[in-house]
């Protein structure tokens, strides 16, 4: 039986002549929480009702509501003046995903008046934005609560360790979220998080090395102000931060001491 994911924010695109579906998995099997997928496998059939888009590929069933369609990546192919080539790609229009496609097209282009799917995707993405809208600040206030009972700590949601996850952080009375930086090195890759205050001076940094294929944290640079680091295993599988084991789904607190 093959396993459902439910999607967010996702869209289909045509790479090398075949239909991709990418986007934000609510929870898939393999790779965990809130994971970005940025290229399915092969389609093998689909479907397409009134309220969203079922996606088949060899071994998952990818339910995708309408309402959370993106209009990326078309916005970018309209800027860079490339929508005649996306256009030239579908099949005539013969094909439903087709009049998917086309339906993005009008929506980023304004001309939704030209496809009757393309008014009725812009009606349902106007509740799917406020809702996902909703979703992101309950879950940036759960983040900033946790944080709120500890002075100068981070706490991430590790649910792509190996080029990191988004990093909330409570320091000096400051909250705040910072997007991850990945350095390529010639023996081993890291996942670095600098944070720079206006004047361009650095107030704190945290640094690991991800270890077998996403399954392992090991810290190299902690900042001294950084006192309590909290992760949150959102990965499929057991998440190892400096040699202690996390459960999925499971909460753990490290003092700076512990095993750095």
């Amino acid at each position: 039986m093959k396993e459902k994911v439910h999607m967010r924010e996702w869209e289909v695109n045509i790479v090398h002549g075949e239909y991709n579906l990418s986007g934000r998995a609510e929870y898939h099997y393999r790779l965990g929480r809130n994971v970005h997928i940025a290229m399915s496998s092969t389609l093998e059939k689909y479907e397409i009702t009134n309220e969203e888009l079922i996606y088949e590929t060899l071994n998952t069933i990818y339910i995708c509501p309408l309402k959370y369609m993106n209009i990326y990546p078309y916005e970018d192919i309209y800027l860079d003046g490339d929508i005649k080539k996306l256009k030239n790609q579908v099949k005539d229009g013969k094909e439903a995903m087709d009049e998917l496609i086309l339906a993005a097209i009008h929506i980023i282009c304004k001309e939704t008046h030209k496809s009757k799917l393309a008014q009725h995707i812009s009606k349902l993405q106007k509740g799917g934005y406020e809702e996902i809208q909703a979703e992101k600040q309950k879950e940036k206030e759960e983040m900033y609560e946790l944080l709120s009972q500890y002075e100068n700590c981070i706490y991430m949601q590790a649910n792509n360790v190996e080029y990191g996850s988004p990093l909330a952080y409570h320091m000096n009375g400051e909250y705040g979220i910072m997007e991850p930086s990945f350095h390529c090195g010639t023996f081993q890759d890291s996942v670095l998080y600098l944070n720079f205050n206006d004047e361009g001076k650095l107030v704190f940094e945290f640094r690991y090395f991800p270890k077998w294929w996403g399954s392992e944290m090991k810290t190299y640079a902690w900042s001294s102000n950084i006192e309590k680091v909290i992760i949150r295993n959102d990965t499929a599988g057991t998440l190892t931060f400096n040699k202690e084991e996390i459960n999925v789904g499971e909460i753990k607190i490290f003092e700076r001491c512990s095993n750095v």
